[in-house]
């Protein structure tokens, strides 16, 4: 259960009135058998976005076969990929509510049904996965002014869509290889006209191809972390709505333990992208806002971030400091808190500041700045 007040929303425009918010969560397993599990895990909520409506979702549901050496998985599944710390240039097939108001960036997952089969195979792991639900990325800004209609282009075949992967963990070298073909989770948007002929705005989500890598080890002291990604986007799909399309991301991390319980967290990344025919004029503003949004405001994207953890005894909780931004794409600040105040009980507190031009990444988020306070009995 989870309780919090949050001073402002994620949703774009200047609004400053509170938003209160309660929650529950549940997950489950029940084993049917040796070799049959059933998982389900989802929320409801009475304010999830701050809009005043209640809501809820099934993260994950499905049913898992177990046999020597081979796993098989049929339901809707959350897929979280990547080793680096927060900036995962792999991790596209799952797709997040970024409106929501929550503390942790893995709780605006959301899933998607797919069939998987695992196989252990020399030493590792490979994944199959067929995944034929679109479920799309929600932003924390407007992709367009107010009063203007959007309209949303759904994919024409989402049951084309695959992953295959393969994984190495738990040794003193992790690693894993990832070949996916799926729609952009994330929106393109598009100028298009009402039938009276007044401005509208669709939103339109390409065909990508991705193979990317990761790897994860420790050096001396510090623990060290790669993840690479090259895309291949539906060029044409884009051509007029987009001034370039991104190819590749490569992020670099590492972070060590130092005395007094703190741990610090240093990542960075680079983004390449490749120019398109420049826009019409009249498209040119939605060009540089799909930019913004796609990381693609410049050919070469470089952006870092830094984080700072302090454990306090007796795994009463934690405090976190983080600050990051990018080459011409604004920053951002947060402090996040945790505190046990009781067996099973934690205080939560949050503060995001974002800033920037107002065409930049985060400067378009400057309105969402906002902080909370709540409190949690469970997980």
């Amino acid at each position: 259960m989870r309780a919090s007040a949050w001073s402002d929303n994620r949703v774009g425009g200047q609004d400053d009135d509170a938003t209160f918010t309660a929650e529950l969560w549940g997950r489950g397993r029940w084993d049917a058998s040796d070799t049959v599990s059933i998982h389900a895990d989802g929320w409801l909520s009475t304010n999830p976005v701050g809009e005043g409506r209640g809501d809820g979702d099934i993260r994950e549901a499905y049913l898992r076969w177990s046999g020597d050496g081979l796993r098989l998985t049929a339901g809707r599944q959350v897929f979280a990929w990547g080793r680096a710390d927060r900036l995962n240039p792999t991790d596209i097939l799952s797709a997040r509510d970024f409106r929501r108001l929550v503390i942790d960036d893995d709780d605006a997952r959301l899933g998607i049904a797919a069939v998987s089969a695992q196989v252990d195979l020399a030493g590792g792991e490979l994944s199959l996965i067929w995944a034929p639900e679109f479920r799309r990325t929600t932003l924390p800004q407007l992709v367009a002014p107010f009063a203007v209609p959007v309209y949303q282009e759904e994919p024409d075949n989402p049951e084309s869509q695959f992953a295959i992967r393969y994984e190495q963990f738990g040794q003193a070298f992790d690693w894993s290889v990832t070949y996916v073909e799926a729609f952009d989770r994330v929106p393109w948007a598009a100028r298009t006209d009402q039938p009276d002929g007044r401005l509208a705005v669709a939103l339109h989500y390409p065909r990508q191809k991705m193979i990317g890598a990761d790897i994860a080890t420790t050096v001396a002291e510090y623990g060290v972390r790669a993840e690479a990604a090259f895309y291949d986007f539906d060029r044409p799909a884009l051509r007029g709505i987009a001034a370039r399309v991104p190819r590749f991301a490569l992020a670099l991390g590492a972070d060590r333990d130092l005395p007094g319980q703190f741990n610090v967290n240093v990542q960075a990344l680079v983004r390449s992208n490749e120019a398109l025919e420049s826009p019409a004029p009249r498209l040119a503003p939605f060009a540089r806002g799909n930019g913004s949004i796609h990381y693609t405001w410049r050919d070469t994207v470089v952006g870092g971030l830094v984080r700072v953890r302090h454990a306090f005894e007796n795994d009463q909780g934690s405090i976190e400091a983080s600050a990051g931004g990018f080459s011409g794409g604004g920053s951002f600040a947060q402090v996040k808190l945790v505190y046990a105040l009781a067996d099973g009980v934690r205080l939560i507190g949050m503060a995001e500041r974002y800033a920037g031009s107002p065409g930049t990444q985060l400067g378009r988020l400057e309105d969402n700045s906002l902080f909370t306070i709540g409190i949690r009995y469970g997980y």
